[in-house]
């Protein structure tokens, strides 16, 4: 009889720790921030922007602010909700991650130097995501 009591017991508690563990609605993993401070920058369309919610849960509103395109926010934390990266701009004001790029922006009149293969060139002309036909040689 007491093996029968403590087996019941076990199965309840087993019962009770997989009811926890269970999620209901929308799948979420809340993960810190990668270090304090960290800044996105919104990568949208410019003069355009992106809208801030409440939450990144399937379920949140629009708190009616939005956020330019090439504005820099610093990071409070960061949650994963089906699949998708939401960052948390401090309070109930989130962004999804997929408007935005780490980091600052890099200005307009920045000089880079690419280093690609020999006898290869890269694409350049880039604008609003469509690249033109100019190519720059190694």
């Amino acid at each position: 009889m007491k093996s029968l009591k403590k087996r019941l017991v076990t199965i309840a508690a087993a019962g009770m720790i997989g009811l926890t563990g269970m999620s209901f609605g929308t799948q979420s993993q809340l993960v810190a921030a990668a270090s304090a401070g960290e800044v996105v920058t919104i990568n949208y369309v410019p003069n355009y922007g992106i809208a801030v919610w409440d939450s990144p849960q399937a379920n949140h509103h629009a708190t009616g602010k939005t956020l330019k395109h090439n504005s820099s926010w610093k990071v409070v934390a960061k949650q994963v909700v089906n699949g998708k990266t939401w960052y948390n701009l401090g309070g109930a004001q989130w962004i999804e991650g997929a408007y935005t790029i780490d980091g600052y922006p890099v200005p307009s009149n920045t000089v880079v130097t690419i280093n690609y293969k020999p006898n290869y060139g890269i694409a350049s002309g880039i604008h609003q995501r469509q690249v033109t036909k100019q190519q720059v040689r190694h």
